[in-house]
């Protein structure tokens, strides 16, 4: 942000104006947003993987959060038949 704040005038010309550049970050944007969820997914499914050999409370420990902070993650979404 601070590159934006202090770039001189004109420096979006090259990324097609404000325009261009409002596109840029609405693409990038949503890129990331799938990223993220896909990345939440892999977490889910680790958690549940190692909920089959921990309790929750031993879980929450290794990551220094709450055991409902688990059970909430356990209870999202994830992909199909991970493979560990």
């Amino acid at each position: 942000m601070a590159q934006v704040r202090e770039a001189e005038d004109g420096w979006s010309t090259t990324y097609g104006g404000p325009v261009g550049v409002a596109a840029l970050c609405s693409a990038l944007q949503i890129q990331l947003a799938e990223q993220s969820e896909a990345i939440a997914a892999v977490r889910v499914a680790a958690i549940r993987e190692l909920l089959k050999d921990h309790s929750g409370v031993e879980v929450a420990a290794m990551f220094g959060v709450s055991k409902t902070a688990i059970s909430k993650t356990n209870r999202a979404r994830t992909w199909e038949d991970p493979t560990w």
